[in-house]
């Protein structure tokens, strides 16, 4: 009798473990569509290359790209990986989740989210530059904003890769594409400035 009761308490204790342990594994669910880029732990702008791989572990397979392109359309979440300690090109495809665009104060938000930390941002840069640009050719739009380093070459102690410049990228159906570079892209000295 006694190893009956044993038995059927060992049985027990192991049916609430195993049940336990498959409601935390459930639980964990992969990211995917616009969740992988507005998730409240994603790295940020200027975070190592092993912190954006460790993210990349949390979301379905080839939604997060790192390094080379490979022209997926199944890709949300680029980065490069050029300098390991500091990411500084971060390139989100909206256009490639269920959504497909988002308004630019939504996009706004994404943008603010990845980078430094408010703190950082103004202790060594001056205040934003914000403008809308637009290109007539291809009937696109640009919400694009520059932070300039204060004083890069004297007080840069985290090393980051000099100005900050982020752009949204709008059609006539709303935000696209997202991008954070050091660098804004030359042609956009050739377009149409917008109210």
């Amino acid at each position: 009798m006694k190893y009956i009761k044993l038995l059927i308490m060992t049985c027990m204790i192991f049916s609430i473990t195993f049940t336990s342990f498959n409601s935390v594994y459930a639980k964990e669910k992969k990211l995917s569509g616009i969740s992988v880029v507005t998730n409240k732990k994603h790295p940020r702008y200027c975070d190592s290359v092993k912190k954006f791989e460790k993210y990349r572990k949390k979301a379905k397979k080839g939604l997060i790209t790192i390094g080379d392109y490979d022209n997926s359309d199944k890709r949300i979440l680029h980065i490069d990986n050029t300098d390991d300690k500091c990411v500084n090109n971060i390139e989100i495809y909206i256009e490639n989740t269920k959504k497909k665009r988002i308004t630019d104060k939504k996009a706004l938000k994404i943008i603010k989210s990845y980078l430094p930390k408010k703190k950082k941002l103004e202790e060594y840069y001056e205040t934003p530059e914000i403008q809308k640009l637009k290109n007539s050719d291809d009937n696109l739009t640009y919400y694009a904003i520059s932070y300039h380093h204060k004083d890069y070459y004297n007080n840069n102690p985290e090393d980051y890769p000099g100005n900050i410049h982020a752009y949204a990228e709008s059609d006539e159906r709303g935000v696209k594409f997202i991008r954070i570079n050091w660098k804004a892209p030359r042609h956009f000295m050739n377009y149409e400035k917008i109210e």
